[in-house]
């Protein structure tokens, strides 16, 4: 099947970034706050999801001892220590960004992260500029109730006039919920905060291994510079 692509839309957190380790080690920094019990690798991916709120109430945290600010302080704080060790770039995924700007294929980046912390990651790992578009998230996202992803930033700057012609990679099932929301192509790697069986259950359009394999999606695109 040739596909026509002319946008690749990335998710940040456990798509670019190998960083579902922070997110495990972080979580259960919060989880002995609470004094609830720790959890292990697998219930973390089994069970992660967005809204955040609703994930911490699964693992044993009650609604009422969850206070927004603190728990976001904690968070951010547990995150910043962790990223010293643990943050990187997915494999491929810098050689794979570069690959389609050299074909003339329009990048954006769509993540529900503040804009603060992201800028900062993003250029420590050095590759902010690879990016046509970049949309973060707000203060909507910050109450835990409530997560969605803005495209119509993404939509505007990446000129998208024909959503069948987006590719739109992520590693959670809200990435899937929102590609099809929005008519583009959806594709999930499942080597980040979920695990492969919850997206696979989700029949993505392309189920990959690794994000290397989006280059041999786009290989054969016709409408694609050389």
């Amino acid at each position: 099947m040739k596909l026509k692509i002319k946008q690749v839309i990335f998710d940040y957190n456990g798509t670019i970034t190998n960083d579902a380790e922070i997110g495990f080690r972080a979580t259960n920094i919060l989880l002995k706050h609470y004094k609830a019990p720790e959890i292990d690798m697998q219930r973390f991916k089994d069970t992660f999801r967005l809204p955040w709120q609703e994930f911490f109430i699964e693992n044993g945290v009650k609604e009422e001892q969850i206070n927004i600010i603190t728990h976001q302080d904690i968070y951010r704080e547990s995150h910043k220590m962790l990223s010293k060790e643990f943050l990187k770039l997915q494999q491929h995924t810098k050689e794979t960004l570069e690959f389609l700007r050299n074909k003339g294929i329009k990048i954006g980046l769509l993540t529900v992260r503040n804009k603060k912390d992201l800028t900062e990651e993003l250029n420590s790992l050095g590759i902010t500029e690879l990016f046509h578009s970049i949309s973060c998230g707000n203060s909507l996202y910050q109450d835990g109730t409530k997560c969605e992803k803005n495209t119509e930033k993404i939509v505007k700057e990446l000129n998208i006039t024909n959503p069948e012609e987006v590719l739109m990679a992520g590693d959670m099932l809200i990435d899937i919920k929102t590609a099809r929301e929005n008519n583009f192509i959806s594709v999930a790697i499942p080597n980040g905060w979920q695990s492969a069986e919850r997206l696979a259950n989700a029949s993505p359009d392309y189920l990959l291994d690794d994000i290397q394999q989006i280059q041999e999606l786009v290989k054969c695109n016709s409408n694609t510079q050389t």
